[in-house]
């Protein structure tokens, strides 16, 4: 599906409800860059995309789209699975894009899992870092379904923590749970939930 303009609005709104999606934006340029962060390599992006786009006047910017790494992308599903794939979509003017693959997802050391045992299947686990977990999921479903609602909980650590449902198999569980936050007067986090059991080999 090709479309003309408000490019933002239309790829912001197929990846609703996934705040891991990360904007950064040029507004001296009409630049708007979309991406997920832990899919992406923090240098990669600063040479390709951050650096480029400093410290430059309008009428350069259409020389840096013109380079090699920059595919110009006319269809929105091109667009929105390039950032499932851990591309960064750069929207210049609202109305043209521009893939570029800078592709470095956060991993971790493959260890067995310390608590549970699997005889088949990845024998990975969870780590304490909520960027590598996300870019773990991500990997494995490259899906606009899959949904990441953050959270945060406590007055003074204000921590961070996640809530991953696929949208469309869900049940009213999700449902409780808004309500729950809402009771509380502010977004907080039990504990990640995974309706998809088989994705990581069982290993939560």
């Amino acid at each position: 599906m090709y479309i003309n303009k408000n490019l933002s609005e239309h790829i912001k709104g197929r990846l609703d409800n996934c705040d891991d999606l990360v904007t950064r934006t040029f507004p001296e340029l009409e630049i708007e860059v979309l991406f997920f962060g832990h899919l992406v390599g923090e240098e990669e992006l600063n040479n390709n995309i951050v650096q480029p786009f400093s410290n430059i006047n309008n009428d350069e910017v259409k020389n840096i789209l013109r380079r090699n790494e920059f595919k110009q992308e006319e269809d929105i599903n091109s667009m929105v699975n390039g950032i499932l794939e851990g591309k960064a979509i750069v929207i210049f003017k609202n109305s043209l894009a521009y893939s570029v693959d800078i592709y470095v997802p956060k991993t971790r050391n493959v260890e067995a899992a310390e608590i549970e045992t699997v005889i088949v299947g990845p024998k990975e686990a969870f780590i304490e870092d909520i960027g590598t977990n996300l870019s773990m999921i991500r990997r494995r479903i490259k899906s606009e379904s899959l949904k990441v609602l953050c959270y945060k909980i406590g007055t003074l650590t204000q921590t961070k923590m996640y809530l991953l449902y696929v949208e469309g198999i869900t049940s009213s569980v999700l449902d409780r749970l808004s309500a729950f936050a809402e009771l509380c007067g502010s977004r907080i986090f039990l504990k990640p939930i995974y309706f998809i059991p088989p994705i990581l080999g069982g290993i939560f």
